[in-house]
């Protein structure tokens, strides 16, 4: 027999199906969750609900029936304990979204799911921006070295005071005036132009600028020619020992 012959023949045999309403139907898909009543309120979902059919349930579990696709109202039950488990008992009363909160259209268990899961995407998606933004810096850093950070600043060739004679009546011939660099690299600079005007004092700072790695790495930063500096100082030694 099919399953429609088989029910009809049960019915002429005088089996009456017991039907239930839409109501219960719609109770019979319908989850529950347990809840505290708080001072006539049931918090579910960050929603609030409330009826004052629960002022005599405060601070009692009860059974909370949703619906899926509304928010706007839930169905508290009382809660029945039948060999060990709880289940939903007595209608209590449905308890309308309360409308005193920040949000001001209730939300859904479909809708939080959804909000949830966007919430979850774009988690997801913000770390993988950060990862691409590490490798971006990463790309951009300079590559760190042991060697000693070169001093851009050098300081001041410090050359002794020129002291002026007072004025006599006697005719005293002058000496030229001594020219004072601001930095290293100007004397450096000048001693690959003029070398022969180079005074004794001078020649001993740029040899203590050419034994130090820092001064050479400024020196070829400021495009002066090292090798040559170098030449111009060891020909002058040759010159006085030959002298």
């Amino acid at each position: 027999m099919s399953p429609n012959e088989c029910w009809q023949s049960h019915v002429a045999q005088g089996f009456e199906p017991v039907t239930v309403t839409p109501d219960e139907a719609d109770e019979l898909f319908r989850p529950h969750v347990i809840r505290t009543v708080q001072r006539c309120l049931i918090n579910w979902n960050t929603n609030t609900y409330f009826h004052m059919g629960l002022e005599q349930y405060n601070g009692i579990k009860v059974a909370v029936g949703v619906d899926v696709k509304d928010g706007s109202r839930v169905w508290v039950r009382e809660i029945d304990k039948f060999d060990g488990n709880e289940l939903p008992g007595r209608l209590i009363c449905v308890a309308e979204f309360a409308g005193n909160e920040t949000r001001y259209v209730p939300k859904s268990y479909e809708d939080a799911a959804i909000e949830n899961r966007a919430k979850a995407q774009l988690r997801l998606i913000g770390k993988k921006v950060e990862r691409v933004e590490d490798q971006l810096r990463g790309s951009r850093l300079l590559e760190a070295t042991s060697e000693p950070v070169i001093d851009v600043l050098a300081k001041p060739v410090i050359e002794p005071e020129v002291l002026e004679l007072e004025a006599t009546p006697v005719a005293v011939p002058q000496k030229p005036k001594r020219r004072v660099f601001g930095t290293d690299v100007e004397l450096a600079a000048f001693a690959l132009e003029q070398p022969d005007q180079l005074t004794e004092n001078q020649k001993k700072i740029l040899r203590g600028c050419l034994a130090r790695k820092t001064d050479l790495d400024l020196f070829r930063l400021s495009n002066i020619d090292v090798d040559a500096l170098r030449d111009t100082l060891r020909s002058d030694i040759s010159t006085h020992k030959n002298q």
